[in-house]
């Protein structure tokens, strides 16, 4: 391999032919037939440079991938994250670009008092770039190790590099711990608030959702859906894997939240129309709107936007007569609810409040989901420079925003107990056809021309 091959050791040899010979040994397949071929670096209209004007920094907007990681490796530490973060929607052979990269040459034109100096400082300073590269993309996506392959030609690579510095002292070396995936252990909080217990009730044969405190029920909603959340990896966000067609099999988790999102939309509407009696159908559309409150107090705007989809339904907003019998507390707390998820401006006032809210936090889902297909449909990934294909970096660039906006949001934790019990009932929350559910509504408020008969 490449460690026997000693570039920094140029320091010591006068001669400087012995670097042209050292480019005939390193073409010798018997010592690199595992590793890369040599890079001879891109020329620089490879890529395209934008200046940002609100930033005052220089960005690459499009480039051929080698001319990227190129770039990337030499001058922009961002353009590392991006690429780290959005490979998989433009290549799987990312290491050996890595590898190969790490085998940087001189360009032909390069004279020979000036192999000493590329041996000295650019050679050097690329291959720490390359190892700052690759611990970047093991501490952003660890997921990445569950790949057998992945993680065999890593630890090869970075074995590799420790063997080189035995004798060099100048590469920087891959922590041992970044190679190793740690499992995740959940420590029980002792801080969070006790769990409200429901009151006994004589004779129940069995627990309703609706027995519990309306807070303690927005906190399991709250604790669910954070795990949801945490539960999506990059690579839902990639390759329109979030799109109906593919969610079954790349995004199962994006595709369990959603159906839990639905569930409990239609449990909300279910659970008020299902009650014949006036006053109880009330009682339960002020325990809706009192869980949707708490669930703003917990910043979680996504169950915020399910529980008020379910009172906002057809089945259920067609009841004038039961809205009616709100006293004006639910009446004002019900509009505040409605003017906050407006999508008047583009739902304006929804996204200001999530901005302004201290962590944790939960997004609306249909937003992040929204922001991807913009993104996905807004331009294509590659570009064309006459006949030069070039990767979209711009879009990249886009993609990883949002990717890193959904990790901030991993980041922090809702120091909340897990109650199993009302936990349960949610993920089995009864539910009931479109159809049936609009015939049970009419039963309780007939349509104004057959009421009038």
């Amino acid at each position: 391999m490449f460690a026997d091959v000693d570039f920094i050791g140029l320091s010591t040899i006068t001669d400087l032919s012995f670097f042209r010979c050292l480019e005939l040994k390193l073409r010798c397949t018997c010592i690199y037939h595992d590793f890369a071929p040599l890079y001879l670096p891109e020329p620089d209209e490879n890529v395209i440079i934008l200046h940002e004007m609100h930033t005052n920094t220089f960005v690459p907007d499009a480039g051929t991938l080698p001319k990227l990681i190129e770039h990337a490796t030499e001058q922009d530490s961002l353009s590392i994250s991006t690429l780290v973060l959005t490979y998989p929607q433009i290549t799987d052979a990312l290491m050996r670009l890595l590898k190969t990269r790490f085998n940087t040459i001189p360009t032909k034109d390069c004279k020979h008092d000036e192999l000493y100096e590329f041996a000295q400082t650019k050679l050097l300073y690329v291959r720490r770039r390359v190892v700052q590269f690759l611990r970047e993309w093991m501490l952003l996506c660890p997921e990445d190790l569950d790949d057998e392959n992945l993680l065999a030609e890593i630890r090869t690579f970075g074995n590799a590099i420790h063997f080189h510095n035995l004798r060099l002292k100048k590469i920087p070396e891959l922590p041992s711990s970044l190679l190793c995936v740690k499992p995740r252990v959940i420590v029980p909080s002792t801080t969070a608030p006790p769990i409200i217990k429901p009151s006994f009730k004589l004779f129940r044969k069995e627990m309703n959702i609706l027995d519990y405190d309306a807070e303690e029920i927005a906190r399991q909603l709250t604790l669910l859906t954070h795990e949801y959340i945490c539960s999506i990896n990059r690579n839902v966000c990639l390759n329109q894997n979030w799109c109906r067609p593919r969610r079954v099999e790349h995004a199962p988790v994006l595709m369990h939240f959603l159906q839990h999102f639905n569930k409990i939309s239609v449990w909300v509407a279910f659970s008020i129309v299902r009650q014949q009696n006036m006053k109880k159908r009330v009682k339960v559309l002020k325990k809706m709107l009192d869980i949707a409150e708490n669930c703003e107090k917990l910043a979680n705007v996504n169950d915020l936007f399910c529980i008020m989809y379910g009172i906002e339904t057809d089945v259920v907003r067609r009841l004038e007569e039961t809205f009616a019998e709100l006293d004006d507390v639910y009446q004002n707390k019900h509009q505040h609810l409605l003017q906050l998820l407006s999508r008047d401006r583009g739902t304006q006032n929804v996204r200001r409040f999530y901005q302004n809210a201290s962590p944790p936090k939960i997004p609306y889902i249909g937003f992040i989901l929204t922001d991807l297909t913009f993104s996905e449909e807004g331009s294509s990934s590659y570009v064309y420079l006459d006949t030069l294909q070039m990767v979209n970096f711009a879009k990249l660039r886009t993609f990883a925003s949002i990717i890193r906006f959904v990790r901030e949001i991993q980041t922090y934790k809702y120091d909340l107990q897990i109650c199993p019990e009302l936990r349960e009932l949610l993920l089995n929350a009864p539910v009931e056809q479109d159809k049936i559910m609009y015939q049970m509504s009419l039963k309780l408020e007939p349509r104004a021309s057959k009421k009038n008969k």
